[in-house]
């Protein structure tokens, strides 16, 4: 059914909706508001829809009526600014004094006065909305100067869905608010170095397109991106200015976006200490790993005090600050001569962690105190609910020590790895809880981002998933990307409503990995699924929404002005997805000449043209059984090859039919670089197939010629 016919739908009488009503909660219902929402074009979905009577033209638009205040004036000129792209319409905005009894709202109307009924949202909830749309006029009434601003946010997307559809906006009447107050993007810069993730243009682009998908947060891991006043040695050339941070700190605010610092202590202090002679007198050595600052030395807790009081000054809007304290059992495998002794006097592994932990949350209420600053220590709870190697498998050991007001973050970027029958891979979240401690949580687009964000968790499947297995292929997917993005906000939910007594107060997602540095904007997809998923419902299965939420993405991200255009971007990543599949399933047989550096899959470390060849003649001499064999290989190639290529000419005609033609060139890039990948395949089984036919020397110039063509198919 059309989502403009929708309007013509007659609505069960037990959902009744006026002004501040409740729906009623009989899943027929349910049902037939899921339906509703679903034809709307809106990332993140909202929670409440009534369509009603008729719709309102936007091309009509004469006024937007705001209170007189700063962030009403800015939501009026965004709004008015998206009515100028789509239909060429400029209104006026009228200001009414700031007097005026409803201050968080607007009336976008097809009259110069503007007057209409009042409005307010049904649910009593921070960020939250009601919209209204009649064939006179849109009205937003916000619950905060937040909610005032995401109405607009919808309405603006409802406007560019109009464009698309031809056709008025329908008449409707939408409640809406988050599941989840915390709605966050999560960057580990030092995973981007010298990249355009960590530049001021880049940041600042983030954040305008986290405001649209109602994000509300970006975790950044500062690492040395601040120049810090208390220690500026470790500056680079990333290193943004004081004056860069301050202009992204009041444009996020004006954004409702909340730039949270964060600051890995004890084992990842690599970037703050060891590239600087004056980093030497606080670490132990230059072979620590990967950066292990001392928990035993009291300078090192006065050194991390004073980054600490540095990074709260600038960052000043942020309720939490993030201590790291993560993955310490993974590398903590020597000592200082001050740990042994305490551990030779009786202390612990534990002991020393514990401390370090206290120390950190002390010293981050003491600078904030400093500062007159309420901020709450916010850490990666990894080492209690993981039960690495040094906890001696006692799960949440020594947790009773840390302060409650400590907030909790869960880390999951799997859904599998590391699952033990005691507690799962999310049930940590609800062990969390029960302990007393508000929590957080941390899903991601993590690692099997090549050339674009996988889509199809559980292909090409997994073998294995013993790390030090260098004999059998990795795990690739294993339920993460979309599945653990969807999957976590899900438990997190269902877990707050088991134990309520504590808050969940949200969730980030991560798209780190070095090769989102080759195209890394398509992984805006996890960050949109993210925002969907922890705004509104988590309960829903993401692969029977996988289809639809493409299309919607598609058409939001891109700013596509027809329908065509929309569905067409769509089905490029869902074609691309699957070829992705086909490439990694190659890339476990015989290795991709280029390689990529990757911690976690063996499939991609140490990656050479000889060691590629091998492995081709390998395979040529012992086929290793269906879908394994050089014909397999070569097969896939070609189809890979010849899909990429035929997205990418269809993809390369549609730049006029964007507003967002920056991000389109990315996904045009991974097509070419899909293609690439493909093309160096064929290329190496070429060679072989050709020596292993007219057998001639092998000498290095051969090889050198080889590496130099696929080279440049980079």
């Amino acid at each position: 059914m059309n989502f403009w016919l929708l309007r013509g739908i007659v609505i069960m009488s037990a959902i009744v909706m006026c002004s501040g009503a409740v729906y009623a909660k009989t899943e027929t219902n349910k049902d037939k508001q899921m339906a509703e929402i679903q034809k709307l074009d809106l990332i993140p979905q909202p929670q409440q829809v009534k369509v009603t009577g008729k719709g309102f033209q936007p091309k009509q638009a004469k006024a937007i009526c705001v209170a007189d205040t700063p962030d009403s004036r800015f939501s009026a000129r965004l709004l008015r600014q998206a009515l100028r792209e789509s239909f060429g319409v400029d209104c006026e905005i009228v200001l009414q004094p700031a007097s005026n009894p409803q201050p968080n709202g607007l009336t976008l109307s097809a009259s110069d006065a503007a007057v209409s009924a009042p409005l307010s949202p049904s649910e009593d909830k921070a960020e939250g909305y009601a919209l209204r749309v009649s064939e006179n006029d849109a009205v937003i009434a916000g619950s905060d100067s937040a909610g005032l601003f995401y109405g607009v946010q919808t309405l603006i997307q409802l406007i560019e869905q109009s464009e698309r559809e031809k056709h008025e906006i329908p008449g409707m009447l939408l409640n809406d608010w988050p599941t989840f107050g915390l709605r966050a993007s999560y960057i580990d810069s030092d995973q981007f170095k010298g990249s355009i993730r960590v530049t001021r243009g880049n940041i600042e682009s983030m954040i305008k397109q986290m405001s649209k998908f109602k994000l509300n947060y970006m975790v950044i891991e500062m690492y040395n991106l601040m120049p810090f006043k208390s220690f500026p040695y470790c500056a680079d050339e990333d290193t943004l200015s004081i004056a860069d941070w301050n202009y992204l700190v009041e444009l996020a605010h004006r954004y409702h976006v909340i730039i949270m610092p964060s600051l890995q202590s004890f084992a990842q202090m690599y970037d703050v200490l060891w590239p600087c002679e004056e980093g030497k007198p606080y670490r132990e050595g230059d072979s620590a790993w990967p950066g292990i600052i001392c928990p035993s030395r009291p300078e090192n807790m006065e050194l991390l005090k004073g980054l600490y009081k540095d990074l709260m000054t600038v960052f000043k809007y942020s309720p939490y600050f993030g201590i790291g304290c993560s993955e310490v059992g993974m590398g903590w495998t020597e000592f200082c001569p001050r740990c042994q002794k305490r551990l030779d006097n009786g202390e612990t592994l534990n002991d020393l962690f514990e401390t370090h932990v206290r120390d950190c949350v002390a010293a981050v209420k003491s600078a904030a105190k400093e500062l007159h600053r309420d901020v709450r220590p916010w850490m990666w709870a990894d080492e209690f609910y993981m039960a690495y190697s040094h906890r001696g498998g006692n799960n949440f050991e020594g947790m009773d020590l840390i302060d409650k007001d400590v907030v909790m973050c869960h880390w999951a970027y799997w859904s599998k790895i590391w699952s033990k029958p005691s507690i799962g891979n999310y049930e940590g979240i609800k062990g969390l809880l029960e302990r007393g401690y508000d929590v957080s949580f941390a899903s991601a687009s993590y690692i099997y981002n090549n050339y674009l964000l996988d889509l199809s968790p559980g292909e090409p499947g997994e073998t294995t998933m013993d790390f030090n297995d260098t004999s059998k292929k990795f795990f690739l997917t294993v339920d993460s990307g979309i599945q653990n993005i969807a999957e976590q906000s899900k438990w997190a939910d269902t877990y707050q409503q088991q134990v309520p007594a504590n808050k969940l107060i949200g969730g980030a997602c991560a798209t780190f990995s070095q090769h989102d540095i080759k195209c890394w904007d398509t992984t805006w997809y996890a960050y949109a699924l993210h925002a969907d998923y922890t705004w509104g419902d988590p309960s829903r299965a993401v692969m029977d929404y996988r289809e639809r939420f493409s299309y919607k993405f598609a058409a939001t991200f891109y700013g596509t002005r027809d329908k065509k255009t929309a569905q067409t971007i769509a089905d490029a990543y869902l074609k691309l997805d699957a070829v992705k599949t086909e490439i990694e399933q190659n890339n476990y047989l015989i290795r991709d000449v280029m390689g990529e550096y990757d911690i976690q899959d063996n499939a991609y470390i140490d990656n050479t043209l000889d060691k590629s060849l091998v492995l081709i003649r390998e395979l040529m001499l012992n086929p290793k059984g269906r879908g394994q064999t050089i014909a397999d290989v070569r097969a896939r190639a070609e189809h890979v090859k010849s899909v990429t290529a035929s997205v990418r000419g269809v993809l390369a005609k549609l730049a006029p039919k964007l507003r967002n033609s920056y991000s389109w060139s990315y996904l045009l890039t991974a097509a070419r670089k899909m293609e690439n990948h493909a093309t160096r395949t064929i290329y190496m089984l070429d060679h072989e197939q050709t020596l292993q036919m007219s057998p001639t020397t092998w000498d290095a110039g051969r090889i050198d010629k080889l590496s130099a063509r696929l080279t440049a198919l980079r």
